[in-house]
């Protein structure tokens, strides 16, 4: 789809496609800019290996960066001659850059001892770089910062607000979620004011997915214990607009009763990487009686494992309020005739609702 809307500019020269998210709470190479130029420099001369004598030359490195070494100057320069390359060789680039706002450049002097730190204006600056270029385009979002908005928003015709184009898909998705529920839909019916409280979410929600999503979930908790019209606008109207705020407020939110065990899986979820194995009955029931009676028998049944999976996803679902959630994974090599209870336990995953919730939840306060 991206490459057939580039088409018309392309034409007949190769397209390349690169892109780039700053992550704030990574490694210095996600949020840095050093870190932005290796990941352009990787997927260019990943497609076109010719360009890396002629982009690196006969280059004295200064700093390590994997097994090879190479100060912030050498780096730039690379990508110049990159460029170069690109443009004599009828190559045209397409580079995204999401989260502006991510970047963040502390402790980058670890890596690189003798340069000074960036500073936003510098990224501004290397961004520039690209103005110029006919055969490159450049593709880059953030948060609405003011110093991305007075470099980059002010350019009629060649800036937007996401928030103004996923208005529709966001009363969509609340229509899916909210109206669709058969006691909401009851409701509605008898009390216009639940319309409003729809159309109230979707303005409230400024576009933002994550934050409609979270917000559905507590109304819908709120239908369920039967909150009146008047309980859910004021539920509404207290949420937090920031995702932090929201995941706070959902924390206050959980039952005291609950509040020991979802520690323990928030903490959990919090240090575990992404490459290890997250299938987590054990790992959640590890101090629960019920699973370790049953797995001290000398045998357990199939039906006793479909019940822990069962347990433990309402568990996690009831104790995390959807900071967390269950999903069932495929597992490679599992053979095809294996009995669903195992099928089921074996596949299972807990993982964080979104990555900002592990962001939040490695954040020291």
């Amino acid at each position: 789809m991206l490459r057939d809307k580039l088409r018309p500019w392309s034409g007949q020269d190769k397209l390349i496609v690169a892109h780039h998210y700053f992550w704030r709470y990574g490694m210095t190479l996600q949020r840095t800019l050093p870190g932005l130029i290796w990941s352009i420099l990787y997927q260019i001369f990943s497609q076109c290996p010719d360009f890396i004598e002629r982009a690196l030359g006969q280059t004295q490195p200064s700093h390590t960066i994997g097994t090879q070494t190479f100060s912030d100057r050498i780096l730039q320069a690379a990508l110049r001659n990159t460029l170069a390359a690109a443009a004599e060789s009828d190559i045209r680039l397409f580079i995204l850059i999401d989260g502006l706002d991510e970047f963040d450049d502390r402790d980058a002097t670890s890596m690189h001892p003798p340069m000074r730190r960036s500073d936003e204006r510098d990224l501004i600056d290397f961004l520039h770089v690209f103005d110029d270029l006919p055969h490159v385009k450049l593709c880059i979002s953030s948060r609405p910062e003011n110093i991305f908005k007075d470099s980059f928003g002010q350019r009629q015709g060649r800036s937007f607000y996401m928030h103004e184009l996923t208005r529709d898909d966001i009363r969509v998705f609340v229509q899916q979620t909210l109206e669709e529920d058969s006691t909401f839909k009851r409701l509605a019916l008898e009390d216009l004011g639940y319309k409003a409280l729809v159309n109230e979410l979707i303005d409230v929600a400024n576009g933002v997915f994550l934050w409609v999503h979270l917000a559905s979930r507590s109304l819908l908790q709120g239908i369920t214990d039967a909150d009146r019209i008047s309980d859910l606008q004021r539920t509404l109207r207290s949420l937090p607009l920031e995702l932090d705020g929201m995941y706070r407020y959902i924390l206050g939110t959980i039952d005291l009763k609950y509040q020991r065990s979802a520690a323990i899986m928030l903490l959990a979820m919090s240090r575990i990487s992404p490459e290890q194995p997250s299938e987590l009955p054990v790992f959640f029931y590890g101090d629960d009686q019920e699973y370790t009676d049953i797995m001290s028998k000398h045998k357990f049944t199939l039906q006793d494992l479909a019940r822990v999976n069962q347990s433990m996803s309402r568990r996690v679902n009831a104790h995390c309020r959807g900071l967390l959630e269950v999903r069932s994974d495929p597992v490679e090599g599992m053979p095809t005739r294996v009995p669903a209870p195992l099928l089921g336990i074996t596949s299972t995953r807990v993982q964080v609702s979104h990555r900002t919730v592990k962001e939040y939840l490695m954040m020291t306060e």
